[in-house]
């Protein structure tokens, strides 16, 4: 039964994502994102949305207020989809995964 269980917040994780994806929150924008369905460090079976968003503007990271109306919009979607789950969003920049996927590719053999 567990099984089934991990399914349905696949399936919440998945419709609660479709929500945000495109979204725009002032100059920050949904770009992608995936959804992970397991147990957390407390080992309770969470949801976890990590989303890709658009580069920062500036040094700073994402504005506080942009950060702060996804959150929201994410609380409202989560309500209206009435998942009863632990949940986390996790947040990374385009820049960010660049600059990972550059590392996994280990040095430049021409420097």
């Amino acid at each position: 039964m567990a099984n089934a269980h991990v399914i349905d917040l696949e399936n919440a994780g998945r419709t609660i994502l479709a929500s945000l994806l495109g979204r725009q929150f002032g100059s920050t924008r949904v770009m992608d994102g995936e959804v992970e369905v397991g147990p957390d460090g407390d080992d309770q079976i969470a949801i976890v949305l990590r989303l890709l968003l658009s580069d920062p503007t500036g040094d700073g990271g994402w504005p506080n207020d942009d950060v702060r109306a996804l959150r929201d919009a994410y609380r409202r979607i989560r309500l209206e989809v009435d998942v009863d789950a632990i949940s986390y969003l996790a947040f990374e920049s385009q820049r960010d995964r660049d600059e990972a996927a550059g590392d996994l590719a280990g040095p430049d053999p021409a420097r």
